[in-house]
């Protein structure tokens, strides 16, 4: 009877001590768990790569098509003024691409405007920033697009204006690609999503 009774006190501190979080250190690692930190905590998280990712991806594509056509582009527009085209005709190929450059940077644009979290200081005034940028980037096509235009409609613009907005635009969308889209990365993703590029 006196092994019964003190096996059953056995059995009762035993449980206690589980319900009590003693014992194993199995038990103990369960219910003394810190919280888990969110480590994206100010950082985009993954709807806002959703929404931001294939903007900015179409926008480096259209900026990538810009760039190898312009060659191709000026030689055609050449090529059909000297054979009569109408200017409207021959610049064709500047007009289209502009615009594409312009659908593009209004897409990434909108993007921007979608974001609403709460991000860190850094990341916050990166965004700011970025969305300026973006605004004076799409000035600049504007411009062109008008150089372009004006000169569709058979209005003169001199070669020294269409030469100083395209350099002005090309320096831009240079900056944009290489600067600013680099820094928001390193303001706004974490340094994980970075590696993974």
């Amino acid at each position: 009877m006196l092994g019964s009774l003190r096996l059953c006190c056995l059995v009762l501190t035993c449980l206690a001590l589980t319900a009590c979080g003693g014992g194993s250190s199995e038990n103990t690692s369960a219910t003394s768990a810190e919280p888990k930190t969110d480590t994206r905590a100010g950082y985009f998280h993954e709807q806002e790569s959703l929404t931001l990712n294939p903007a900015i991806k179409k926008y480096q594509d259209a900026a990538a098509a810009y760039e190898r056509g312009q060659t191709a582009c000026n030689e055609a527009a050449v090529k059909l003024y000297n054979k009569g085209a109408s200017p409207r005709d021959s610049v064709k190929c500047h007009f289209r691409e502009t615009q594409t450059m312009l659908i593009a940077i209004a897409g990434v644009r909108g993007a921007v405007g979608k974001l609403n979290g709460e991000y860190r200081t850094a990341c916050d005034s990166r965004i700011k920033r970025f969305a300026t940028f973006l605004d004076k980037m799409k000035a600049s096509w504007r411009r062109v697009h008008s150089d372009w235009t004006a000169y569709a409609i058979n209005r003169p613009v001199p070669v020294a204006t269409l030469n100083r907005d395209a350099r002005t635009t090309g320096k831009l969308s240079y900056q944009f690609l290489k600067g600013e889209i680099p820094a928001l990365a390193k303001a706004c993703y974490t340094p994980a999503d970075r590696a993974k590029g």
